[in-house]
Order: structure tokens, then sequence, then C-alpha cells
């Protein structure tokens, strides 16, 4: 018997070899299964605006913008040296200090939902 989604009642009938009848009837409530949230957060970093930056500074800031379908849950960022850190908000994010030895330091920016699917950037900066 096909059961649609939402509230169904089933009522079943028996009848016996003398004509007498009885009834039960249930409630059966069908949901739909959750879909899976497949969809990777998106992530613009606006600053800096270039994806090669040369300085001579021992650190630099990060800031940007993050969106999901569902929701972003984190922005992290990590280097080639193994440092990381957690941003500041996840919408509009902002990473105050990210340490720098001299050389080519790879950057990684990462936006995290709930499901666990992440959007990234890199940024290569080369300190002087």
């Amino acid at each position: 018997m096909p059961i649609a989604t939402g509230v169904n009642n089933v009522t079943v009938t028996v009848t016996d070899a003398s004509n007498r009848t009885a009834s039960q009837t249930i409630t059966i409530t069908r949901s739909m299964p959750a879909t899976a949230d497949t969809t990777a957060p998106s992530l613009t970093i606006q600053s800096p605006v270039a994806t090669i930056v040369s300085t001579y500074s021992a650190s630099i800031s990060f800031s940007g913008i993050a969106a999901d379908n569902v929701g972003v849950v984190s922005v992290t960022w990590s280097n080639t040296f193994g440092n990381a850190g957690v941003a500041t908000g996840t919408v509009n994010w902002q990473i105050p200090v990210v340490p720098l030895l001299v050389g080519t330091n790879k950057i990684t920016v990462r936006a995290i939902d709930a499901a666990g699917n992440t959007g990234w950037r890199m940024v290569t900066v080369v300190r002087r």
C-alpha cells in the first residue's frame, strides 16, 4: 500500500465467517529523508586583493566574506609551515595576524559549513 508524505490514517477491517467485523485505525506519518548538504561554501578574500603579495612585514592580515546555502560555521587559516588559526566572524570574517617567515608563505583560508563542506582560497605571500 502506498503511503503519502505527511499524515496517513490506515484502517484495517476484518470479517469472520459469521459476518462479524472488527476495525483498527492507525496513524502513520511519513517524512521525507533529509537531503545531504553537498554544497561547498563560497569564500572571497577582500584583503589582500591579489593572490600573490610581496611584503617586508613579519605578519599580514586577511578579511573577506563567506556564504553557504545552509550557513558557514567557521573560517580558518593555515600555512605551509604548520601555523593555523580561526578567523573572527563567519559571513564577514577577519584574520588580524598571520605570522610570516622570510621567503614564500602559502596561506590557505577555508570556509566550513555544518556538513563539513569546505570552500577555500590560497594567497602566496613573499616576505622579503
